[in-house]
């Protein structure tokens, strides 16, 4: 079963040698490699042109005018071969066996839409382990938990299916094209092993230059979710406290950027709707303070406290 290998590239010549080598590595050989450069002006063509030499038969690469990754990851979907998609950052790495271990559990699940892997994350020195616990797709999905672009393998038809990657979007990519894939009734098969490293980059990174755009993109996402469970008749208990969970601390990190925004979701997304209960990222006064003082007050004192 072929598995082809995409991997957008944008002023990566620091990084691409090290993700390359990693899909080079693999235990894994029935591969292909799409590099699509979307308008470098570093050192970055040079580098790949070095491998493309090495590897002829193995590496395929693309250009196109700057615009954005998930854009040169559709225009490396339609070049691919291969059954299955593995998305990679140029700045990210595979472990060894991360291909093979999840083409095995693609054969034996029946080829399902979308294996989710666990990751690690290491940024600023600092590492910590994203796992993908939650059996039930959409909870995992509401939490952070389907894994991520470079952890997961994509079955090519099913992203063709509903659409591919959002073009029009700065973060939270993946999660609203996971969101599609699972209204499409996409199979989803969880694979707990840790074989992808997503390294954190210091600067250039929309969470770091947009942080209130990329907590509201967040938060309207998870309300689009909740729309959808409502509709359909599928709000479990479980799925309504992880929305809880995580919209309430979604709008605690808004409000210290915009007040009158995290009063907006508030409003929206669970006043009349919900209550905010303690958890992960929530405290319990926190959630005491919304439930009796009203979530202005409680946000205004979480944030002279400096914490929730």
């Amino acid at each position: 079963m072929k598995v082809s290998v995409v991997i957008p590239c944008y002023n990566v010549a620091e990084f691409i040698s090290r993700a390359l080598d990693s899909v080079i590595h693999q235990t894994y050989s029935d591969t292909e490699i799409i590099l699509v450069d979307d308008g470098s002006t570093d050192g970055t063509n040079e580098i790949i042109a070095k491998y493309k030499k090495k590897f002829p038969k193995k590496i395929q690469f693309q250009r196109q005018a700057k615009s954005g990754a998930s854009s040169a990851r559709n225009k490396g979907t339609r070049a691919a071969t291969g059954i299955y998609i593995q998305f990679l950052d140029a700045d990210d790495e595979l472990l060894p066996a991360k291909i093979e271990t999840q083409v095995k559990l693609a054969e034996q699940n029946n080829n399902p839409g979308l294996i989710a892997g666990a990751y690690r994350k290491e940024s600023s020195g600092k590492e910590w382990s994203v796992d993908v616990s939650v059996e039930d797709p959409v909870e995992a999905l509401i939490a952070g938990k389907l894994g991520c672009t470079c952890s997961n393998l994509f079955l090519k038809s099913s992203l063709e299916e509903c659409g591919g990657w959002p073009e029009d979007l700065g973060s939270s990519q993946e999660a609203e094209l996971m969101f599609r894939m699972l209204k499409k009734n996409c199979r989803v098969v969880f694979d707990k092993r840790t074989n992808t490293i997503v390294h954190g980059r210091t600067s250039g990174s929309i969470s770091s230059a947009e942080p209130a755009k990329n907590i509201e993109r967040y938060l309207a996402l998870r309300g689009a979710i909740a729309e959808w469970l409502e509709e359909n008749r599928s709000m479990t208990e479980k799925r309504k406290q992880a929305l809880m969970l995580n919209i309430a601390g979604a709008l605690l990190r808004l409000y210290s950027h915009d007040k009158i925004l995290a009063m907006k979701y508030y409003n929206s997304l669970f006043q009349g709707r919900y209550s905010i209960r303690s958890g992960p990222g929530v405290s319990g006064m926190y959630a005491f303070l919304v439930r009796n003082f009203g979530f202005n007050l409680a946000a205004r004192l979480s944030k002279m406290a400096g914490r929730s």
